[in-house]
């Protein structure tokens, strides 16, 4: 007797391939999402010691303290800007995560169909063999009656 063959098998290796893809795009995802983080942090403590300088600032001309206030507003367009592409970067994992989880299930269900057929090919080839045994013995005793 031949051994189990899942039909769909193709589409198994498909699916776990197509799995093996979403888990590479949410590593990626997780990457961009940490250098946002880090890139974040970083606009926060710049806006942070912008604030304290002026703050620590004595009295100046009012060229220099329209300066302060550029580099000020600078530095609240950049931690906003990096704040933005940190909530768009962690969208982006959880997509990609959501993506994953899909393929997971598909390849899970296709797995669970496989599992169960060759399970059910088991069954069927064992009844297959003790039949085939059954015959035999049958057989050898019709032998013996004749002889």
């Amino acid at each position: 007797m031949t051994g189990f063959k899942f039909s769909l098998q193709r589409l198994l290796e498909l699916r776990a391939a197509a799995e093996r893809l979403r888990g590479a795009d949410l590593g990626q995802a997780l990457a961009a999402e940490r250098t946002c983080e880090v890139e974040s942090e970083a606009s926060r403590e710049q806006l942070e010691r912008v604030n304290d300088q002026g703050e620590l600032a004595p009295p100046t001309a009012a060229g220099l303290h329209h300066v302060w206030e550029l580099t000020a507003a600078a530095a609240r367009a950049q931690a906003a800007a990096d704040s933005a592409a940190l909530d768009a970067a962690t969208e982006v994992r959880g997509d990609a995560l959501a993506r994953l989880h899909d393929a997971q299930r598909a390849r899970k269900s296709l797995e669970r169909l496989r599992e169960r057929q060759a399970e059910a090919w088991a069954v069927d080839a064992g009844r297959a063999e003790q039949a085939e045994q059954d015959e035999i013995a049958r057989q050898r005793a019709h032998n013996r009656e004749e002889a």
